[in-house]
């Protein structure tokens, strides 16, 4: 499948700043533009507080202008 997220939708923290929610063990690739770099083998990571209980954690990527 395919998905496409857009950015702009958050001004206050940055023009550029976008945000999507990933599936559990779910691998995604991503692609900035249409010449940008592939990002391949993305998952969300599995977390765990103090107490020992898991939950789905999150990444963040920065991409910059060459």
């Amino acid at each position: 499948g395919q998905n496409s997220f857009y950015t702009g939708y958050y001004p206050d923290i940055s023009i550029g700043y976008a945000d999507f929610q990933m599936e559990p063990e779910t691998t995604y690739n991503v692609k900035i533009g249409e010449i940008g770099e592939l990002v391949t083998n993305l998952t969300a990571p599995t977390c765990e507080d103090g107490e020992g209980n898991t939950f789905w954690g999150s990444i963040y990527l920065q991409f910059e202008a060459p």
